[in-house]
């Protein structure tokens, strides 16, 4: 009778653990999205494509990379904490990376180095994947890839030959934690261009 009392409490136990992990972090990603700044990345063309990636679209970006004044050595894949601004068009730049926790703000992004070259700086960011519906994933990452090729005098998209269809990727910062929420393909939420 002891032994029962004791592996009922063990599994009660077991199961408060296995919904509070969950409930935990959909608490804290609520919290980046309801208290964290959001900002716009650039996104940049992937290479190569991957035709049997499954439930997400992969980005890149453009802006991973700042330039050093100072002969201060960094290591690939070394801790950092990179702290961004907007520039004049309100994407996100890195404007400052620092080896520990500064006073600069609240919008830090906590991630490695990539890598470091005649004092360019390139750090990772963790939110290259956007996951969605499995049956939609491969027709957004298609409408992805198209927005990044340079486009040719097409006239239904009102873009120059020079120019490729504008394409950034929203993401909320809180305190290094980040949630990129949506991918904005020419001014429109890429699920909205598949619906």
């Amino acid at each position: 009778m002891k032994n029962n009392s004791i592996l009922l409490s063990v599994f009660v136990l077991i199961a408060l653990v296995q919904l509070y992990v969950p409930a935990k972090m959909i608490k804290d990603h609520e919290n980046v999205l309801k208290n964290g700044i959001e900002m716009k990345f650039r996104t940049a063309p992937v290479d190569p494509s991957d035709p049997f990636r499954g439930k997400y679209i992969t980005l890149r970006y453009s802006d991973n990379t700042i330039k050093l004044n100072e002969e201060e050595e960094w290591v690939r894949g070394e801790e950092v904490f990179v702290y961004f601004e907007n520039d004049d068009e309100g994407f996100a730049k890195i404007k400052l990376v620092s080896k520990v926790e500064s006073e600069e703000g609240k919008n830090y992004l906590k991630t490695k180095v990539s890598s470091f070259s005649q004092n360019r700086l390139s750090v990772d960011f963790p939110f290259d994947r956007f996951y969605m519906e499995e049956t939609k994933a491969s027709e957004a990452e298609k409408l992805y890839n198209e927005s990044q090729i340079i486009r040719a005098n097409e006239s239904h998209l009102n873009q120059s030959a020079d120019k490729r269809l504008p394409t950034y990727a929203l993401v909320n910062i809180l305190k290094g934690r980040v949630v990129l929420h949506n991918v904005i393909i020419g001014g429109v939420p890429v699920l909205e261009l598949i619906d």
